[in-house]
């Protein structure tokens, strides 16, 4: 309801019960379409939600309870917090496949596959769990691969990652434009040592056997901190992107909501849009325009998103949440 003014709402509950809202229609009709949104509840998601109907042309009381006819049986909803612990584990068999969280449609986990798209894109705003999607993120990568098989290069200016990834699997910590530089430089000159040439057969470009070494991951937080006008040290990784499939490469940037209209035409997002790669769409004011096809921001509970892929359309899930380091 856009106003109390169309209808009934009872006190908000601390307690064990339910909340309610009762809506008054004009006249009779048929509904083919209720949309219940539970976004804006702070500190006291519901978990789950029914609709029932009255014909109040009975004469029948609100407060009879036999008078009303349940239109949609009690239906879970996503949790407003879902901690990382609740995930599956990584399945070590497919280490690229990580768990980042669940769908609203079944409440059951959804992946993010780097086998077969290599890159992600995410918007959102402040404290919309941006970095928490990092974090949990690289928790996953860790988990699922070896050190010797996965590496991964953090670049966070804000330092809001710090002691993320603890393990060997860490090789490089950018927090200003000249330390990311230096590591960027190494990644290029690694990656053009990848790329087929004209002897690779197409059995060795099917089985990616013409190359050995560990799949690459590149974390970027707070992405609009790091192409500025001075420069974008994430430039020469343009090249590349199109081919991360082949040669290992995966590029994962999270990025302010704010201004993401313009960010659209940056050349490293605009290629990894053109890729076809997964977009996640977290909270933010709509007029910043569509984002991901038709898809506007919208204000969201922090870890609910927007998560858009080929195959999948777009589901609104709840990411996984993880505490900062201690």
């Amino acid at each position: 309801m856009k106003s109390v003014g169309y209808g009934e709402v009872n006190r908000r509950r601390r307690r064990p019960g339910n909340e309610w809202v009762v809506i008054r229609l004009a006249g009779r009709g048929v509904i083919d379409l209720a949309e219940i949104d539970t976004s804006w509840y702070r500190g006291n998601q519901p978990e789950s939600a029914s609709l029932q109907t009255l014909d109040a042309t009975t004469g029948a009381s609100l407060t009879d309870k036999s008078a009303w006819c349940e239109l949609l049986p009690p239906v879970r909803l996503l949790p407003e917090e879902l901690p990382y612990e609740t995930l599956p584990p990584a399945d070590p068999r497919r280490p690229a496949r990580v768990p980042v969280g669940i769908a609203e449609a079944d409440l059951q986990p959804v992946h993010l596959d780097f086998d077969n798209e290599p890159h992600v894109l995410l918007f959102g705003d402040v404290e919309s769990g941006k970095s928490t999607f990092l974090r949990c993120l690289a928790r996953g990568i860790t988990e699922g691969y070896a050190p010797n098989d996965a590496k991964v290069i953090i670049v966070d200016y804000r330092r809001s990652l710090l002691g993320t990834v603890t393990t060997d699997h860490l090789i490089g910590y950018g927090t200003s434009q000249q330390v990311t530089n230096d590591l960027i430089q190494q990644v290029v000159a690694v990656m053009r040592e990848r790329l087929p040439g004209p002897e690779v057969t197409a059995e060795q470009l099917r089985s990616r056997s013409w190359w050995r070494g560990p799949e690459l991951y590149v974390l970027v937080d707070d992405y609009d901190l790091v192409a500025t006008q001075t420069g974008n040290p994430l430039a020469p990784l343009l090249e590349f992107l199109a081919q991360g499939r082949d040669i290992g490469l995966h590029l994962v940037i999270t990025r302010r909501i704010g201004g993401a209209s313009r960010a659209l035409f940056d050349p490293i997002v605009s290629r990894i849009r053109e890729l076809a790669s997964p977009g996640i769409m977290m909270s933010g004011p709509r007029d910043e325009g569509p984002l991901f096809g038709t898809l506007k921001p919208q204000f969201l509970p922090p870890g609910r998103a927007w998560l858009v892929t080929r195959r999948g359309g777009n589901q609104l899930v709840q990411l996984a949440w993880a505490p900062p380091p201690a």
